[in-house]
């Protein structure tokens, strides 16, 4: 199965990972074109996954 990441807010999305496998990064208002490969499914799919990301901080205004 393939990951798409896509973002809908105005601050970068760096390493994004579903379990332990790596879904890219995706910059500010962008994503979709591209799909990285792969993600090998579940045995169980009534068990949830991991997901995970670095918001970038470079466009924060709370930090200095």
């Amino acid at each position: 199965m393939t990951m798409v990441p896509i973002n809908h807010t105005n601050r970068y999305a760096v390493e994004i990972f579903v379990d332990k496998y790596w879904a890219g990064d995706v910059t500010r208002h962008s994503g979709g074109g591209a799909a990285n490969c792969c993600y090998p499914g579940l045995k169980d799919w009534s068990k949830p996954v991991t997901v995970k990301w670095i918001w970038g901080w470079e466009e924060d205004p709370r930090r200095p």
